[in-house]
């Protein structure tokens, strides 16, 4: 991605987690408004967000919601009935297989969209104008191929779909998917929140939190580390770091050098899950490991792992 201002998150604090916590939930805005429509987009046999979403958003009734997925012989019905299912791929054009949604986006004006196509995204995209773009109230999708050229289209391409949106909608949320690459801080395979630009009455400032954002944010395949993404776009400010390590121990003591009095996020240089709380007296940190790993009854000892801290110099 040549272009890193198109993928520039903002400020937003009231956010909750719809669908599972591993592949197939997101988080979104929650926002003070009514959306008149709901649509699915890339379903293959996981809809727990939808079925969250539309639990929570009950006005939402079945003739106002649409899922769309054309390499699927039926939909996942365990999850809701309060839907509409139709057999087509998301594309550029209308015919027996496939729907750009146009009609849908012509007949509402606050919809709400989820959509994980594989790589489509960027040709449907291409087919909207901005003014169609503004219909969309809310977006939670997944972008693919984020780091160059590839069959899903060239970085021309995926550079002015970003663009596109841009007109119309901010990022308030980002979470890399870590069953693809990261390269050069950018996760292949990105899941983003927008929300359009109309809900707000001022551009909003920039994100100074790092991504994951501990029970809202879940790594998409369970074994691996998540992503951190705590360098811009993602997060707008500078970030100290404090060299924890590892530890033979359940609690590390720390000795700083000064007091601090900022947050601290922690993240860990390989594959790991591992979960810690810390407190901070004068110049003593002391950080503890609290998750209890598969297989294990109780917390063990320790961890193996370089443990790192950062924290806001903002």
């Amino acid at each position: 991605m040549n272009q890193l201002e198109l993928l520039e998150v903002k400020e937003f604090s009231a956010k909750k987690r719809f669908g599972s916590s591993t592949d197939g939930g997101y988080v979104i805005g929650m926002l003070n408004t009514m959306y008149d429509c709901y649509i699915s987009c890339g379903i293959s046999d996981e809809e727990s967000f939808t079925r969250d979403f539309l639990q929570s958003h009950s006005y939402l009734k079945k003739e106002h919601c649409y899922a769309f997925d054309g390499t699927i012989a039926d939909y996942p019905w365990r999850y809701t009935k309060e839907i509409q299912f139709f057999r087509k791929n998301i594309g550029a054009n209308n015919d027996d297989r496939h729907c750009n949604l146009h009609d849908l986006i012509n007949k509402y004006n606050n919809i709400f969209l989820s959509i994980d196509i594989e790589g489509g995204e960027y040709e449907w995209l291409e087919s909207l104008t901005v003014d169609q773009l503004r219909k969309f109230k809310q977006i939670a999708i997944e972008f693919h191929g984020m780091c160059g050229n590839d069959h899903w289209g060239s970085i021309e391409l995926k550079t002015k779909c970003l663009a596109k949106l841009n007109q119309s909608h901010y990022i308030i949320h980002a979470h890399g998917n870590n069953n693809g690459p990261i390269v050069h801080s950018i996760p292949n395979v990105l899941e983003l929140t927008y929300v359009n630009r109309d809900w707000f009455s001022q551009e909003p400032p920039k994100n100074k939190i790092p991504f994951p954002i501990d029970s809202l944010d879940y790594p998409n395949l369970p074994t691996k580390a998540d992503y951190s993404l705590h360098t811009y776009p993602f997060v707008s400010c500078a970030f100290a770091r404090i060299v924890i390590g590892d530890s033979k121990t359940r609690t590390k003591i720390i000795q700083l050098p000064w007091a601090l009095k900022k947050p601290l996020y922690f993240f860990q240089d390989i594959d790991c899950k591992d979960k810690f709380i810390y407190s901070i007296n004068d110049k003593t940190l002391s950080i503890t490991r609290v998750d209890i790993p598969d297989g294990y009854t109780k917390t063990p000892d320790g961890w193996g792992q370089p443990l790192l801290a950062y924290y806001s110099l903002e």
